[in-house]
């Protein structure tokens, strides 16, 4: 579990690096907006950090989980009944909590701590589902907190401003898996209501979510 945790702060670092090697090019005004972004997003992520913790660590102690592991195929399958749930969780926010998840929307700039940016209500939610699917799925404990982990560099990737390059490869990622530029769109007020998608993309594409200009803009 250490080396999930690592790679996660890891990817984390090196994206706090490469803003602050571009940061002295900003403008006045984009320094000022970029500190003051920061500064609520990271607290966002401190707070939820330590409820994530407290809350889990009570929890873990209430319940048991499997000691060994499931197959490589039965993961595979907890993976996606997680990402299936949390599609419809997250439109769920959008159509009836949206007070609570606009919290994630409000933020005036567009960059990967945007992902950090989080209501605690959702954070319980988040770990209520991902507690109730393991106990139920029986996955160990280990394998529960490696989901954690790819959910919330998932969450980082798919929060970068960067656009991916227009290759065949990439394109046909996009497909399966949520990258910045799908993503994005779900962020952009001329397409509300759409690409839900938390991991996997074609949970838009089965069920018509799939936001109006994205395949005109990856040909």
């Amino acid at each position: 579990m250490t080396y999930f945790l690592m790679a996660e702060v890891a990817l984390l670092l090196t994206l706090i690096a490469a803003k602050i090697l571009f940061f002295p090019r900003l403008s006045v005004g984009e320094k000022s907006l970029l500190l003051e972004r920061w500064s609520l997003n990271f607290s966002y992520e401190i707070v939820n950090r330590l409820l994530a913790f407290l809350v889990g660590t009570l929890i873990l102690r209430s319940i048991s989980l499997e000691t060994a592991s499931q197959s490589a195929i039965y993961f595979v399958f907890y993976i996606l009944l997680l990402d299936f749930i949390f599609y419809w969780r997250h439109r769920f926010y959008h159509r009836w909590l949206w007070p609570i998840h606009q919290a994630h929307h409000s933020d005036s700039g567009y960059d990967f701590t945007l992902s950090l940016r989080i209501h605690p209500v959702e954070t319980l939610v988040q770990m209520g589902f991902f507690v109730l699917v393991s106990s139920l799925m029986n996955v160990s404990a280990w394998q529960m907190f490696f989901a954690a982990h790819i959910f919330t560099i998932q969450a980082l990737i798919s929060h970068l401003e960067y656009k991916t390059p227009n290759t065949a490869l990439l394109r046909g990622l996009k497909k399966i898996f949520v990258l910045s530029d799908t993503h994005r769109f779900h962020h952009d007020d001329k397409n509300p209501n759409c690409n839900f998608g938390f991991l996997f993309s074609f949970w838009d594409t089965i069920f018509g979510t799939t936001a109006k200009g994205q395949h005109h803009e990856s040909t």
